[in-house]
């Protein structure tokens, strides 16, 4: 009898150096598995129940000796797929489309013209967790202005120019967070890395085309400010508002265009033969979708 007396509180003292203890604001002891770990609550697995805690009613708990793996990755990776709207300021760019539109209705010409201002920006924040506040990674975001666009003479006879650019940036950076509550993170984001630019213009009238295509490169810095509130166990909803600095200084043919006279590798010129450049600086108003793993 006393044999099985030991046993069995060997055995009970086991389980209880092996669970994870929670201790309340109110007094009360809970005795279980801590499965996940977040910045505003935990979740326990009790004997009888799966509870979420809100870590204002926590005093402190103890892990166990054997900590679960679960546990320990918990919130580890963030994973942050956004977008949203931006605007440009592609003076370069508008002033070569302004230059150009005055040129022609100095001649008398019926002309319209549209500048490259907004557009739309998308991305992916690849996040590995330094500590409860900070995570740094990798960005990639893609950028799609409007189109700019010279209309000349009438909808029937018309001669038409477009111009297309677009930015794809590849960062290295992190974010900082904040709790304002229990629900609500203010966030701080810093990214800097470089840029790769597409230009593609074309020329329409009277059934025939024609154009080129350009390319550049050059660094690109984002800096934003916003706020994240949870919408599920491990997914947060996220609002930034930051500026971008991403001026190419220089675009060059991406190929030979005997209409042109130019060659692949030649400097795109603007209308007082001036290195065109594309500014894609600007603000920036970003919703996305925040996972962790």
């Amino acid at each position: 009898m006393k044999k099985l007396f030991f046993i069995v509180l060997c055995l009970l003292i086991a389980r209880i150096a092996m669970a994870d203890i929670v201790y309340l604001t109110d007094g009360t002891i809970l005795t279980g598995k801590i499965s996940e770990k977040h910045a505003d609550y935990i979740i326990i697995e009790t004997e009888d129940e799966t509870l979420e805690i809100q870590k204002e009613d926590i005093d402190h708990f103890n892990y166990s000796k054997k900590k679960s793996k679960r546990s320990e990755a918990s919130d580890l990776y963030k994973f942050t797929l956004w977008g949203g709207y931006a605007n440009f300021k592609m003076d370069d760019v508008n002033n070569n489309i302004n230059l150009d539109a005055r040129e022609g209705r100095d001649l008398g010409i019926d002309i319209s013209a549209d500048q490259v201002k907004n557009g739309y920006v998308v991305g992916l924040d690849i996040g590995l967790k330094i500590n409860p506040s900070v995570y740094i990674g990798p960005r990639i975001e893609y950028l799609i202005p409007d189109n700019g666009r010279i209309i000349a003479g009438s909808y029937n006879n018309a001669a038409t120019q477009t111009f297309k650019y677009s930015l794809l940036a590849i960062m290295a950076g992190g974010s900082y967070t904040c709790e304002l509550s229990n629900e609500l993170s203010l966030i701080g984001k810093l990214y800097i890395g470089y840029g790769l630019a597409n230009t593609d213009y074309m020329y329409e009238a009277w059934g025939y085309d024609m154009g080129y295509k350009g390319d550049g490169s050059g660094m690109v810095t984002d800096i934003s400010f916003g706020v994240e509130y949870p919408i599920a166990r491990q997914s947060k909803i996220g609002l930034d508002l930051g500026y971008r600095l991403a001026k190419i200084s220089k675009m060059t043919y991406s190929e030979d265009n005997w209409f042109w006279g130019s060659k692949e590798g030649d400097t795109i010129k603007g209308f007082y033969n001036n290195d065109l450049s594309v500014d894609f600086s600007g603000l920036f108003l970003n919703i996305g979708m925040n996972l962790f793993f």
